[in-house]
């Protein structure tokens, strides 16, 4: 019975998760949105998913039962999914837990999953299970790389994500939401793609001129390997969101954008000028930035 009560609380424990930090490094967020025993994948995958879509079709790929079903409470233009699906096991009594997610480097993350099962001679059902984690994550510059520790944290192996792992034919870009608002100075829809420091001070004095805070924000992105993309919708007659649809990355190295705007139901009449800045890795070619109508 001990080991029943220790494997409840290790499957329990990382709902409490909290962000880790290595030095000198951004920390990864997450927390574990959803866990079961009893799925449909036979064999060990991760996936990374991106949009409410996207997890909405894996979810029906995973458990069989209905889109519609999947959980929700993602805000997606903030955060994004990640899942760990061990395969099946021949016995009851097995779950997947996520340790930790750190940053190893400005381009990495390590993601440590452990395995628990319950000790050799114990009794357990026969059925066949197959256990996975699903963590909710805020988006950042990294990619994930899972590795597989022991109870003790001690590493038991390296799982890299595939490029087949992802929810698209070509990769979500990581990225992270630098700050959006309601009110800039810009009169028209126009996009920026801001690759230095100064070109982002030079762009905020005309967006947000007599800001500090708006400059201060150029503090909080690694200008080595990060960019920050800006999208102003220009003059709307009421509240307006910016929401990012996707963004991409194909083998060449061309990052795509796409971006709407909504409505909230409750919004005001109150005339703005909504913008919205995400930071994401530098890539060798300007990215093509795309408004699109609704979710695509």
């Amino acid at each position: 019975m001990r080991w029943f009560i220790s494997l409840v609380l290790a499957c329990l424990l990382p709902v409490l998760a909290v962000a880790q930090m290595s030095p000198g490094l951004p920390a990864v967020k997450w927390s574990t949105f959803h866990a079961g025993t009893i799925s449909r994948q036979k064999t060990f995958s991760t996936r990374v998913l991106s949009t409410e879509g996207a997890w909405q079709k894996y979810w029906s790929e995973l458990t069989g039962n209905s889109a519609a079903t999947a959980p929700r409470g993602l805000e997606w233009a903030r955060e994004e999914l990640w899942v760990i699906a061990l395969g099946e096991r021949r016995t009851g009594g097995v779950c997947v837990t996520v340790r930790s997610a750190t940053f190893v480097d400005a381009r990495n993350i390590e993601v440590q999953y452990v395995e628990t099962a319950p000790p050799p001679g114990s009794i357990t059902s026969q059925a066949i299970t197959s256990p996975y984690v699903v963590i909710r994550v805020e988006r950042n510059s990294g990619s994930p790389r899972f590795v597989r520790c022991d109870d003790f944290g001690m590493t038991a192996g390296t799982v890299l994500l595939p490029s087949w792992g992802y929810d698209d034919p070509v990769r979500p870009v990581r990225w992270g939401l630098l700050d959006r608002g309601l009110y800039s100075n810009l009169t028209g829809e126009r996009t920026f793609a801001l690759a230095s420091r100064r070109e982002y001070e030079q762009y905020s004095r005309n967006a947000f001129p007599g800001s500090e805070g708006m400059l201060d924000l150029s503090r909080d992105v690694r200008w080595e390997d990060e960019m920050v993309v800006a999208i102003h919708a220009g003059p709307k007659n009421r509240q307006t969101n910016i929401e990012i649809d996707r963004a991409t990355v194909d083998h060449a190295g061309r990052i795509t954008i796409t971006w709407f705007e909504s409505v909230p139901l409750d919004g005001s009449m109150r005339r703005c000028s909504p913008y919205l800045l995400m930071r994401l890795p530098r890539y060798t070619t300007a990215p093509i930035i795309r408004k699109t109508y609704g979710r695509s």
